[in-house]
Formats: structure tokens, sequence, C-alpha cells
């Protein structure tokens, strides 16, 4: 893979697009970063969803989430997208069943 754009470069050349737009970017086999806890990209993980079913192999990564994300409910079955992003306290106080 390559990287044609340095930090240098990117600095210089910063513009703001819209989730949809940064989500028509993905392809398959692509890896994203979610970030952690509250500066996870809501708006793009909702854009992203819409498309997920065009997509395969996407890889997101991510530190202990704090709501349930869109991509990931939008694709029950992982078929399109595997996820490493921790914990999400909104889905495990309702998924998880305590074994008491």
């Amino acid at each position: 893979m390559t990287f044609p754009l340095t930090m240098a470069t990117t600095a210089k050349s910063a513009r703001h697009i819209s989730a949809e737009a940064a989500a028509a970017l993905v392809r398959s086999g692509d890896w994203l970063d979610y970030g952690a806890v509250l500066a996870q990209p809501d708006a793009f993980d909702k854009a992203l969803a819409e498309r997920i079913g065009d997509l395969y192999n996407v890889n997101i990564r991510g530190c202990l989430s704090t709501r349930p994300r869109a991509v990931v409910e939008a694709d029950p079955g992982r078929e399109h997208v595997s996820s490493s992003a921790g914990t999400s306290a909104a889905t495990t106080a309702s998924s998880v069943t305590p074994d008491w």
C-alpha cells in the first residue's frame, strides 16, 4: 500500500469533506481507525453503514466505544466488516446476560 501524502503535504492541503464523501473513499480491504471513547466519527460511521453492503473485509479499529457502531449493526452477520472496537458500554449492558 502506498501513502502518497506526507504529514507536511497533508497539513498544507487540508480540506473538509462531508461524512458521505469520506465514506465513499473507503474500499474493500481498508483498515479504518475510529479513535477512542468520545472522539469517534459518528457521522462517518452512519454514512459508511449506508454502503457497507458494497464492501468486503473492511477492518475497523477503535477503543472503548460509548455507543453501538452503525456500521457494525448494519452488518450483523459480519460478512463485510470486522471490528475490534473494544467494548461498547451501550451494547454490553443489553447483550450480555450475567451467569449468576
